[in-house]
């Protein structure tokens, strides 16, 4: 895409657009608006800022660009410039089933605000919060099978809970969880050809276990078996 600056006499070629909408996350070729130079050293051309808008939700967004390499052009090529990314993006977050939101609101919470983390850039605490989260997570499942312990398992260590989970799959599951959980807090990594990405996966099993757990219970509770004669 080839477009002129507003505040210079020069038009610049874009390599790339934002494919996606920052804020109604929708596939995209943005429109246009206007650009700016940013303050650099000397004259010379080397970054930009780029206000597109989406076709979809209409609104501004500012996109930043940085010259793709330090050699002098032509005033009349349009110097090529590079995406380096979009200002105030808002986070994509993750649907939760009701029955989750129910149990953890505030896993919930902690993860999507985890998500925040990752998705704008902050990759060395993300995984903190999705650590935390399933500790709530887990912990508020516990509390709600057995609510006469619950203070006691709100004091205990998390991965002392996991011996309180009485299905294989989601003990297991969580077990695994914790380990890469642990492995964002520590300097020396255990896991170390697995990260964020693995933990988030993982989790989603724990929740896909947790619903379908659920399930079998709301059928119980729908269609009782028959008494014996």
């Amino acid at each position: 895409m080839i477009v002129s600056l507003t505040n210079s006499s020069r038009q610049i070629s874009l390599r790339k657009v934002p494919k996606t909408c920052p804020y109604c996350h929708h596939a995209i070729t943005p429109d246009y608006v206007a650009g700016l130079t940013r303050p650099g050293v000397g004259s010379t051309l080397s970054s930009a800022d780029i206000t597109f808008q989406c076709p979809a939700c209409r609104r501004l967004f500012v996109a930043g660009y940085r010259k793709a390499d330090a050699t002098m052009v032509l005033k009349s090529v349009p110097a090529k410039f590079l995406l380096e990314g979009v200002a105030n993006a808002q986070p994509q977050l993750q649907a939760f089933e009701p029955a989750i939101l129910d149990l953890s609101p505030s896993f919930a919470e902690i993860y999507h605000q985890a998500q925040a983390a990752e998705q704008n850039g902050l990759n060395q605490i993300a995984g903190l919060g999705y650590r935390k989260a399933l500790e709530f997570l887990v912990k508020d499942y516990l509390i709600r099978e057995s609510p006469e312990d619950a203070e006691t398992i709100k004091q205990t260590f998390l991965g002392q809970c996991i011996t309180r989970l009485k299905d294989d799959r989601i003990r297991a599951a969580v077990e695994r969880a914790v380990w890469l959980g642990n492995d964002e807090a520590h300097y020396v990594r255990r896991w170390q050809d697995m990260d964020v990405s693995d933990l988030k996966r993982i989790i989603g099993l724990v929740l896909a276990h947790l619903h379908l757990e659920d399930q079998h219970q709301l059928l119980q509770r729908q269609m009782p078996a028959p008494k014996p004669k």
